[in-house]
């Protein structure tokens, strides 16, 4: 499937990224990368992403406030983002940097742009 070599990428290239999830809409994981060397586990967090983007997009929407790109939230030492795809998929990142967050939330989005283009389109 494109869609793991487009994740793989998106991990292995960045050194600040520990991990990438390409859920479906009720948060399960269509697959998934850890770039932490089995340290991470990652399905908790989409289950809840997956149930926290849907609200978020419902509120945006309603609100007439556009459409809803990404999401991010951090603790300070890692940060999470989310980049919701089409058809109720999202496309999740971990992070370790946070002084690095812009450049991986672009990197997000241009990885949805190519899951969305080889594999929801």
């Amino acid at each position: 499937m494109p869609f793991r070599k487009i994740l793989d990428e998106l991990v292995h290239e960045r050194d600040d990224m520990l991990g990438a999830l390409f859920i479906d809409e009720s948060g399960e994981i269509v697959h998934e990368v850890d770039g932490a060397g089995g340290r991470l586990d990652l399905r908790l967090v989409g289950a809840w992403v997956g149930i926290y983007l849907r609200q978020l997009d419902r509120i945006v929407g309603s609100g007439g406030l556009g459409e809803l790109k990404v999401f991010q939230s951090g603790n300070g030492s890692h940060w999470l983002s989310a980049c919701p795809l089409e058809d109720g998929y999202s496309l999740l990142g971990l992070q370790q940097s946070p002084s690095l967050a812009a450049e991986s939330r672009r990197a997000l989005i241009e990885a949805g742009d190519k899951i969305i283009e080889a594999v929801l389109r």
